[in-house]
């Protein structure tokens, strides 16, 4: 008759004791090396979505930029990039804002003009609002000229901040 149990089992030693903690350490490395794959992969996936945004907003910021140099009711002669300054003001500001409404365009903007030429009478305008600290910015400077009834040509920096 057989012994009810064979007199050395398989993972067994003399003692007794069995071999289970041997593999404790490969498990402990396969969960690790999960862990650190799983880690990875989201970061990559939140570096993407990251760049994808900043891409998106890059595009809008040109896009804009582009649709100020050439919003007709604030150019001398139709010349792109070329502004009117007698027609910097209030009513021009309130039109501007209101032909590009931030909730039509997705995004909110503040736009300065900045008048760095060597001329007596200097130019400013903005329209837009506030940045907000908390939001993703996207800053531009782009060249421009301010024309005024004197025929001088007054180098600008437009200033455009864009925000979500």
């Amino acid at each position: 008759m057989n012994p009810p149990f064979p007199q050395k089992m398989r993972g067994m030693h003399e003692e007794g004791a069995a071999d289970v903690l041997e593999e404790i350490p490969s498990i402990l490395i396969v969960i690790v090396a999960t862990f650190l794959f799983l880690m990875t992969m989201t970061g990559s996936i939140i570096s993407h979505s990251r760049f994808q945004e900043e891409k998106l907003l890059a595009d809008d910021m040109e896009s804009f930029c582009d649709s100020f140099l050439s919003f007709e009711p604030l150019l001398l002669d139709s010349v792109y990039g070329q502004l009117d300054s007698t027609k910097l003001n209030e009513d021009m500001r309130i039109l501007f804002q209101e032909q590009y409404d931030p909730q039509v365009l997705g995004f909110h903007y503040n736009i300065t003009l900045l008048d760095v030429s060597l001329y007596e009478t200097m130019y400013t305008w903005y329209a837009g609002e506030e940045p907000d600290d908390s939001s993703t910015l996207r800053l531009s400077s782009v060249p421009a000229i301010i024309c005024n009834e004197l025929g001088q040509h007054h180098s600008i920096i437009l200033r455009i901040t864009i925000w979500k």
